[in-house]
């Protein structure tokens, strides 16, 4: 997203430039006086510049506005096979891929192996005060929906379940 942002400051800095450059042209091409026949070819040859230079600004934009969307759509895609789990104690030199299944095979009574989950760790620095949550990405999308649709065995426990939301900027006002 870094990125994106960079192109778009560029692009935004290119624009002021240009349309800096192109006032400070069309306020010369207006006091100059004499010459008026090579002044409105200039004026005109600058008019057809500007438009076509707004123009592809303006195509620039709507793509950078393209390439966001779409990095939004695969962004969301990628975490639809993700859970997080939150309030398994941490222990040193744990298998976090281990932990996570004896709490799903025992306490949502299902019955996961290994090859089950693909992307299996705790999130953010260890911290003594409160346990990291687990980020799990299952190998399917059912296997997901399958313990997210069990979650109610979590009651009355510490353990607890969520889905991480669509957590990407939303663009379009830059863009408008």
């Amino acid at each position: 997203m870094s990125q994106l942002a960079e192109v778009l400051s560029a692009q935004k800095s290119l624009e002021e430039c240009f349309m800096k450059k192109m006032n400070a042209l069309e306020a010369q091409i207006q006091t100059a006086g004499p010459a008026k026949d090579t002044v409105a070819k200039v004026a005109e040859e600058f008019r057809a510049f500007r438009d076509l230079v707004i123009g592809m600004l303006g195509l620039l934009r709507r793509q950078i506005g393209e390439c966001s969307r779409q990095l939004d759509d695969i962004e969301t895609r990628s975490r639809r096979k993700a859970l997080i789990i939150q309030g398994i104690a941490e222990a040193a030199g744990e298998d976090c891929t281990n932990v996570t299944l004896g709490v799903i095979n025992t306490k949502l009574g299902l019955n996961y192996t290994k090859s089950s989950i693909k992307v299996c760790h705790r999130l953010g620095q260890a911290n003594t005060n409160h346990h990291r949550p687990i980020l799990v990405r299952f190998a399917s999308i059912d296997a997901r929906m399958s313990v997210w649709r069990a979650k109610t065995g979590f009651r009355g426990s510490k353990v607890a379940l969520a889905s991480r939301g669509i957590v990407v900027e939303q663009l379009l006002h830059i863009f408008t």
